[in-house]
């Protein structure tokens, strides 16, 4: 028993120690990066508007990870959320030359539908324009659907991710390769899951009862077509049907 307990011991710690290194990366490297898609595409941020120290981080779960997130304000008549979105969707890139990227929205402009009357926030969720910083847990709700990590979030008080996830994506390019894969080639624990941005809805919800059905958007990787995708999900189903996914949660973090 003593020795299956140090294995274990020794795998987990592996664990960590390539999941640190996937996330990994010194605050200010990360605000440089921010700082460098700021200038490049305009987005308006002051150097006043970027968190000036880093804040206090302690994590609650193994799998938090700092991140600094970005909410952009609205402009020309497009909410902050939507542009947000857009904006991060554009700046990542495949995990290499041989992929694509394939985004839900492209057949609704083609219907000649409009993606932002499409596109929710779910009740935890909101969008005030700015960066923080924030613990990201990629690892939250894996394998619950959506509709149920949204019913166990607000019990819980707790917010689950939407943009961040994309952000996430773009400032860590080595999660983004390994989704679906093990971090760790010997690891006997799951593969990465693919991350669910449950903290947005897409269809037919608008917040209340009477309307509740709706998709929920997915980052994954297509190996066998090559390439990164933004599909999108029924909310609901059995828990089964999510084992390879996870519903990402985030919390904002005071300064020191």
């Amino acid at each position: 028993m003593g020795f299956q307990k140090e294995d274990q011991l020794v795998q987990t710690l592996k664990e960590i120690a390539a999941r640190s290194w996937c996330f990994g990366g010194p605050p200010r490297l990360l605000l440089g990066k921010i700082w460098q898609y700021n200038i490049e595409r305009g987005w308006g941020f002051s150097s006043t508007d970027f968190p000036s120290s880093r804040p206090r981080f302690k994590r609650r779960t193994a799998s938090e990870v700092l991140l600094p997130a970005v909410y952009l304000p609205g402009a020309d008549g497009r909410p902050g959320l939507h542009r947000t979105m857009d904006e991060l969707w554009s700046l990542l890139a495949p995990p290499d030359t041989s992929y694509t990227k394939w985004s839900w929205v492209e057949p609704m402009v083609e219907k000649g539908i409009n993606p932002d009357n499409q596109l929710h926030m779910q009740p935890m969720t909101c969008h005030q324009s700015g960066i923080r910083w924030v613990a990201f847990d990629p690892y939250a709700y894996r394998g619950v659907s959506p509709s149920n990590a949204v019913e166990h979030a607000l019990a819980h008080r707790q917010r689950l991710a939407g943009p961040e996830v994309l952000l996430a994506a773009l400032l860590f390019p080595f999660w983004t390769e390994h989704l679906g894969t093990y971090m760790v080639p010997d690891a006997s624990s799951q593969t990465e899951p693919f991350p669910l941005l449950s903290g947005l809805a897409v269809g037919g919800f608008h917040g209340s009862a009477a309307a509740p059905w709706y998709q929920a958007p997915g980052l994954y990787l297509q190996r066998e077509w090559h390439e990164l995708r933004l599909g999108l999900f029924s909310a609901y189903g059995p828990d089964a049907m999510f084992q390879a996914w996870s519903s990402p949660t985030i919390r904002e973090l005071p300064h020191k």
